[in-house]
C-alpha cells in the first residue's frame, strides 16, 4: 500500500512553486527613459507599443501605458493646484 503513493507529494497551485511567473515582476525604469517615452508618446505621436520597441525594446506596452497615465496623473495634480494658486491669488 505505501508503494503506490511514494513519490507524491501535496500539490500546490502554481505547479512546483517556481514563483508567480510573469506577475509580480518590478523593473526600475530610468526618469530618462520615462521622460523619452512620454515625448515619443505625446509630443511624436506614437503608438505605445512603438514607443517603447523605439525606447528600450524590452519594455511592454503594459509598462509604457503605466508611465504615460502617471504622467497624466501627476499634470492633472500640478495644473489644478497652480490654476487655485492662481484663482486664489487674483480673487484675494
Amino acid at each position: 500500500m505505501e508503494g503506490q503513493h511514494r513519490g507524491r507529494g501535496v500539490r500546490m497551485r502554481g505547479g512546483r512553486g517556481r514563483g508567480r511567473g510573469r506577475r509580480g515582476r518590478y523593473r526600475h525604469i530610468p526618469n530618462e527613459i520615462r521622460a523619452t517615452i512620454v515625448d515619443h508618446v505625446v509630443n511624436h505621436g506614437l503608438t505605445m507599443e512603438e514607443a517603447g520597441r523605439r525606447v528600450q525594446p524590452n519594455i511592454g506596452r503594459t509598462t509604457v501605458s503605466s508611465i504615460i497615465q502617471t504622467f497624466r496623473r501627476e499634470n492633472m495634480y500640478a495644473y489644478s493646484n497652480l490654476l487655485y494658486c492662481t484663482i486664489s491669488y487674483l480673487c484675494y
